[in-house]
This record gives structure tokens, C-alpha cells and sequence, in this order.
């Protein structure tokens, strides 16, 4: 792997959990864990296994094999963000980042290209002119983002527009799409 991919890797081992409404576990069990690298190193390992993430999916050389598997959306997600959205993380400009120094734009255009053997990058002016960026041309939409969700910035947190209808869902763990998860014993 390239450092920049071992990177994401780790960025989405540490942001998963709080991005799928986990963070409180997540941080519970890393705050039990003895003081020993060791230790910590294993659980990390047994944490990724639980996960379903694997070191491997985060290299253009994996993400270039295009087997339909139900079970992988690595590929996809990935084509989504080098063609179209532009959603590419990269690290806080302030404070501690998440993600690695070398996750530039740079890397990610490499990335992309990488991947899918074309010079590919998503023309965001495009795509925001077609659905109208702020100013969306729709109706009878609710946008719904859990409190702790990261990617909710990246969507409609307020609007002047009376038809567009923006709900910030506030608990504890309430992460991305945790509206659309089925009913559970645990809803308030």
C-alpha cells in the first residue's frame, strides 16, 4: 500500500464507529485497554476483523477488480466520490486531523486514477449546477442527519426554502442513517 492508503485505512478505523453510530464502545473499550502496544495493537487488529474492514480494500490495486460482490461496496463508493461528489476526506486544516497529512486532493486525483486507469475527477461545478447546489429546484424533501453523524455538514443542515425540510436527529450515538436502520428494543 501507498501511505496514503494505509492512512485511509486507519482514518476509517477510528471514524467508523463514530460514523455508524458505534462511538461510545468504540471509545469505552480503547480506554480499558492496558497501557501496553502490544495489546492495543491486537485489539485494533480483532477490532478491523469485527468491522469487516479489511487492509487490502483500501488499495487501488483492489479497488481495480471489478467481481460483482454484494457483500463489497468499496469500488463503487469510491467511483461515486472520483466522478461525481468530490467527498474526498481529507485532514483538518486545524486542530488534530483525522485523517493522514499525505491524504491530500493531490493523492486523491492519484488515487482515482489509479483505480480506474482513466484521468477521472469529479467537475463538482457540474453536478452542483445540475441539482442546484444550495438552491435545489425540488420539493418535499426532508434531510435527515444524526447529531454525531461527520458527513452531515455535507448535507442541508438549514434552508430558507419551505419545502425543503432539513431534521437533525439529537442522541447519544446517533450517527449516519440512523433514521433508516430497522426498528430496534433500544428506540426511544
Amino acid at each position: 500500500l501507498e501511505d496514503g492508503e494505509f492512512y485511509y485505512f486507519l482514518g476509517d478505523l477510528v471514524a467508523g464507529p463514530v460514523q455508524y453510530g458505534a462511538r461510545t464502545t468504540f471509545c469505552e473499550d480503547l480506554l480499558a485497554l492496558p497501557d501496553d502496544m502490544e495489546a492495543i495493537f491486537n485489539w485494533t487488529i480483532g477490532f478491523a476483523e469485527k468491522q469487516g474492514l479489511d487492509l487490502k480494500d483500501y488499495a487501488a490495486e483492489t479497488l481495480q477488480d471489478t467481481t460483482i460482490d454484494f457483500n463489497r461496496n468499496m469500488r463503487q463508493w469510491t467511483y461515486q466520490t472520483c466522478a461525481n461528489l468530490g467527498y474526498f476526506q481529507t485532514p483538518a486544516r486545524e486542530g488534530t486531523p483525522m485523517r493522514g497529512l499525505n491524504m491530500t486532493v493531490d493523492f486523491w486525483d492519484r488515487f482515482c486514477e489509479r483505480v480506474y486507469g482513466i484521468d477521472i475527477f469529479p467537475d463538482t461545478d457540474h453536478w452542483n449546477t445540475r441539482y442546484g447546489s444550495t438552491e435545489l429546484a425540488s420539493t418535499k424533501i426532508i434531510f435527515t442527519n444524526g447529531s454525531e453523524d461527520p458527513w452531515k455538514h455535507a448535507g442541508v443542515l438549514k434552508t430558507d426554502n419551505p419545502h425543503l425540510h432539513p431534521i437533525e436527529i439529537v442522541c447519544d450515538d446517533c450517527a449516519h442513517c440512523v433514521d433508516l436502520h430497522g426498528d430496534s428494543p433500544n428506540d426511544p
